[in-house]
């Protein structure tokens, strides 16, 4: 989980990444080939290596599915208080 919320610390709305968060089916934040580079690419912005993608995905294998999916609306809805 600590992974998550790392990485969430760092989406920040109303990035198109964050609204497309809401909408995305929790089944495609599993390890595979195109998410593991996709969270390197946009999470990590290509530097650290790669085995810093490892710890995110074990830890949504672990956290609560329904609870992950919630959170990740919450981010969507958020909105730019600077504006």
């Amino acid at each position: 989980m600590k992974g998550i919320v790392f990485l969430a610390s760092f989406i920040s709305a109303p990035s198109l990444l964050s609204k497309l968060a809401g909408f995305l089916p929790v089944s495609l934040l599993s390890a595979n080939y195109l998410s593991k580079k996709l969270l390197y690419l946009f999470g990590f912005s290509l530097t650290g290596g790669q085995t810093l993608v490892y710890p995110v995905f074990a830890s949504l294998q672990t956290a609560n599915k329904r609870k992950l999916k919630l959170r990740l609306g919450n981010i969507a809805g958020l909105s730019n208080s600077a504006s």
